[in-house]
């Protein structure tokens, strides 16, 4: 199982991400590789930072469970670290973007893809709050609607996340009970 929370930048995603994991021994992230710069907030234990030429061996070496190019950085998933959480009996979840969910769509069977959607002002609130640039945060503003509709295209579920992760956690509880993934 590969569970997929989307949704455009600053959406909560990797809130509700850390929610789950800190709730749940039942899930787990699978490593990722990304040429991006790290944040200040970024856990170290999900990502591996490389140089575009380290991420191109990757890809070469069929490390990669599916890439993607994302606003100028690639970003892909470690095929073992994907594999052991399988062997592990866990559920894999991470967030990911329109091109790496098609990816994943045409190669794996058990995915679902659950969108996390929020209100402009508070998307914008957030990318502040993590210190993203004036020139970033109007950057992926002006893409924002159409990201958001292709990700609403491609959604098992949509969930809203208007600044309270605790009714986000309980609607992503349900889905997951609906689905009967947890019990």
């Amino acid at each position: 199982m590969f569970i997929i929370i989307s949704g455009v930048s600053g959406a909560g995603k990797t809130t509700l991400i850390n929610t789950i994991l800190n709730n749940s021994d039942d899930f787990a992230y699978p490593k990722c590789v990304t040429t991006r710069l790290k944040r200040i907030s970024d856990n170290c234990n999900r990502y591996t930072f490389v140089s575009p030429l380290d991420f191109e061996k990757y890809i070469y070496d069929d490390a990669l469970l599916e890439y993607q190019l994302y606003k100028g950085n690639y970003y892909g998933t470690l095929k073992e670290s994907y594999y052991q959480i399988q062997s592990d009996n866990k559920i894999a979840i991470t967030d990911m973007g329109y091109n790496g969910i098609k990816c994943l769509k045409g190669k794996l069977d058990d995915i679902i893809n659950i969108l996390i959607d929020t209100d402009l002002d508070l998307v914008v609130k957030r990318m502040i709050e993590r210190g993203e640039s004036y020139e970033t945060i109007k950057l992926r503003l002006e893409n924002i609607k159409n990201e958001r509709d292709s990700l609403l295209d491609i959604s098992d579920y949509k969930i809203n996340n208007n600044d309270n992760i605790n009714n986000t956690f309980k609607e992503f509880t349900r889905v997951l009970k609906k689905r009967r993934i947890i019990k």
